[in-house]
């Protein structure tokens, strides 16, 4: 099992990064243990919703991310911090 972030990417400029809301789609995909960090780590970035996933796993994510944030531009990266 592995563990994502769902990245505070561009789109998030003009769209808001609801992170109940990314936490329920995460949920719904099949994601585990799913919690906020701040991103890459550090204190001065963002917070954002983190998971675990089984690889084979992670399009059932990203389809349920699409249909609930209306949209195909959701980047999400293994977690490597």
């Amino acid at each position: 099992m592995n563990r994502y972030y769902v990245k505070q990417s561009s789109w998030f400029d003009s769209h808001p990064y609801d992170i109940d809301k990314i936490k329920e789609a995460v949920k719904k995909g099949g994601g585990k243990q799913i919690r906020t960090s701040n991103q890459f780590g550090w204190s001065n970035q963002p917070k954002v919703v983190c998971f675990n996933c089984e690889p084979d796993k992670l399009n059932e994510v990203n389809i349920s991310l699409e249909k609930s944030l209306e949209t195909k531009w959701i980047i999400y990266h293994l977690k490597d911090w």
